[in-house]
């Protein structure tokens, strides 16, 4: 399975209790840019995955989880909204935890809606579940790390560098706009 934090006002569930709940169920982290989850110390913390680098590689994944347990909003990613789409056509069970009950779907293809508060929900599942990582959640995680690697190798093209020269070549005055 794979645990998806998408976008929150706040990291959600919390810190803690996310690394507790990747801990002990053995998924990986799918966490979106917007979600406070993708960086900080508990990435750091040897025994958790959080992926963020999923949108170089996800398209290419052919392994598919049996379970998705959604925190936050809809992702922001495109691949990982389409994946997660693809995994609900072979079965995989998404449940969305949401206090207020809302229905935040963008693909619509989630399975189970959860009423409940984020990081109680996560540190309750944390205190009843001790699962090792199966073959599909190390081959995701080997995966993230090889993209990470092989971004670090990489030197020639860096994409903020993009930005950077066409700024520097643009007439003064001029207006940049810049979008995804």
């Amino acid at each position: 399975g794979v645990i998806v934090c998408g976008p929150a006002d706040e990291p959600t569930p919390s810190r803690d209790s996310m690394r507790g709940l990747a801990l002990s169920t053995g998924f990986p982290v799918l966490a979106d840019p917007l979600s406070g989850i993708r960086w900080g110390g508990h990435v750091t913390a040897s025994g958790v995955t959080v992926c963020g680098g999923y949108d170089g590689y996800l398209g290419a994944f052919d392994q598919y989880p049996d379970v998705i347990i959604r925190f936050g909003a809809s992702p922001t990613s495109k691949s990982l909204r389409t994946y997660l789409s693809r995994a609900g056509q072979r079965g995989a069970r998404q449940f969305i935890i949401d206090p207020a009950g809302g229905w935040r779907e963008a693909e619509f293809t989630a399975t189970d809606l959860v009423i409940a508060a984020e990081t109680p929900l996560a540190a309750a599942i944390s205190g009843r579940v001790n699962r090792k990582p199966g073959s599909f959640e190390t081959d995701l995680m080997q995966l993230e790390h090889s993209y990470w690697r092989r971004v670090q190798e990489e030197t020639r093209f860096i994409e903020g560098d993009v930005l950077a020269d066409v700024a520097a070549r643009i007439p003064d005055p001029a207006t940049l706009f810049v979008s995804n």
